[in-house]
């Protein structure tokens, strides 16, 4: 009578030269299979978000990496619990993990990766912990604004994880749609929009009481 999909997300590929090499995985590919990276000894991960930071963490301190976490915004793990977020960057910092804020990725090369930096010394310090983040939504008037000052670098790599995000994956349910496979078919979850595990049950309790 009803078929609810909740087939999840997949990883984003930003479209930069070289994002194909070989060298380049996901890092939920790596997560589930570490042995991808077991050949690498300088590493890049892309996406200073929280599992950017966490696969970075793994690397350096279960795999013995020397790692660089790239950022496009002012703040690694924007979102995450303040206490969560401090701990990890903390031991990131005791690890040497490189953390370059406002900074993001130009092209992939077989060797390397070429970065587009804000070196403005009004950029934050990645490894403050101790200066809380406020939500999207408040604004604080005594904030210091971030100058733009970009410069062009190189560093080497030989293994470049990609940790930007996810997308919903409704690819099944679409096509299940088209077909008309039952009366009710509905989409919950990543497939429908990515969130963490608080919407998950959410939705998961909302469409079972509603069906």
């Amino acid at each position: 009578d009803a078929v609810v999909f909740c087939t999840g997300a997949r990883p984003v590929t930003p479209a930069v030269e070289g994002v194909d090499l070989p060298h380049v995985v996901q890092a939920v590919d790596l997560l589930r299979d570490p042995s991808l990276g077991e050949k690498a000894n300088k590493v890049v991960v892309v996406g200073g978000g929280s599992v950017g930071c966490e696969t970075a963490s793994m690397l350096a301190y279960e795999k013995g990496k020397e790692v660089t976490v790239v950022e496009m915004l002012p703040h690694f793990m924007k979102g995450v619990c303040t206490a969560s977020r401090g701990y990890l960057i903390h031991y990131l910092e005791k690890a040497n993990v490189a953390l370059l804020n406002c900074t993001r990725l130009k092209s992939i090369s077989p060797q390397s990766v070429r970065l587009i930096r804000n070196v403005s010394p009004t950029v934050p310090d990645p490894y403050n912990t101790w200066s809380p983040l406020l939500p999207e939504n408040v604004k604080n008037p005594l904030a210091r604004k971030i100058k733009v000052k970009e410069e062009e670098t190189e560093i080497e790599a030989d293994l470049v994880v990609l940790a930007v995000g996810l997308k919903p994956d409704d690819s099944l349910y679409e096509a299940c749609v088209r077909e008309r496979i039952a009366p009710d078919i509905r989409n919950i979850g990543d497939s429908f929009c990515v969130g963490r595990v608080f919407e998950a049950t959410k939705a998961g309790y909302a469409i079972s009481i509603a069906l």
